[in-house]
């Protein structure tokens, strides 16, 4: 990668180790660095980083913000970017930025306060139309289109709740561990899937606290892991994040977390 002289660097919802930054901030010329994140998993790569760099300025907001909101917030202050008062209808209409971002907080967090977030963004991602700036901006100006892809994700999430319903009632399709003495649902999904069949099982049996997914990936040889806490409990002992990163490679939040596995034993 070639990099040009800035002012400013902003590091958003991804976190390099500390090694990594030195390294790109000495081809910068040392420009002022924003570590903007909200992953558990990151916070130490930021304390490092800034701890060794003067020119760091750490944006945090441990599981309160998503990626999207604190990014949004950090640079318009005024924003009213909260979930729980949310009119369902306003949201429908799509008047303003804000409540988009509120959306991808939904989302991130897994947090299912706001009733579309699921089956818009699900729509979406079948799609594979996400991937690019101008397609985002497409959908969220257009009202037609996000009616559009409302429904089909509404079409997808029936397909993959279906076939959760059939998983849970089937003999040895899904295996429990224990984890804390909770309750952690191990099961082989597409990475794709993980959400609304986790979301599923949590709605079918309460005595379940996670859900742990897992596929063969293919191309890059190892194991990929999805796991997801049970949010609609309030005695979840389950750290999805630690897990992931203590376990898998991987991190990410209290209740969506990641990670892979070299080892296919």
């Amino acid at each position: 990668v070639r990099y040009n002289n800035f002012d400013n660097l902003y590091v958003v919802d991804f976190s390099f180790s500390a090694e990594q930054l030195l390294k790109i901030t000495g081809e910068l010329n040392n420009p002022y660095v924003y570590c903007i994140d909200h992953h558990k998993t990151a916070k130490n790569k930021i304390e490092e980083f800034c701890n060794i760099y003067d020119n760091c300025i750490s944006v945090f907001d441990e599981e309160k913000e998503s990626g999207a909101s604190l990014t949004y917030r950090t640079f318009d202050k005024e924003i009213d970017y909260k979930t729980d008062d949310i009119d369902q209808e306003y949201i429908i209409n799509w008047p303003s930025a804000n409540k988009i971002v509120n959306i991808c907080k939904d989302y991130d967090l897994w947090l299912h306060k706001i009733d579309i977030t699921m089956n818009f963004i699900t729509g979406v991602m079948f799609n594979d139309t996400y991937k690019t700036v101008e397609n985002w901006v497409k959908i969220l100006t257009n009202s037609n289109l996000i009616n559009f892809y409302t429904g089909i994700g509404n079409a997808v999430i029936e397909q993959q709740k279906d076939t959760a319903e059939s998983l849970y009632n089937a003999k040895n399709e899904i295996h429990y561990i224990t984890i804390n003495n909770e309750k952690v649902a191990i099961i082989n999904i597409p990475h794709s899937w993980a959400n609304i069949v986790s979301d599923t099982l949590f709605k079918m049996d309460k005595s379940i606290h996670a859900v742990m997914s897992y596929h063969i990936n293919g191309i890059k040889d190892n194991v990929t892991i999805s796991m997801r806490g049970n949010s609609y409990v309030d005695d979840n002992n389950i750290d999805c994040s630690y897990i992931t990163s203590e376990y898998f490679n991987g991190g990410g939040h209290r209740n969506s977390a990641g990670g892979y596995s070299d080892d296919f034993g």
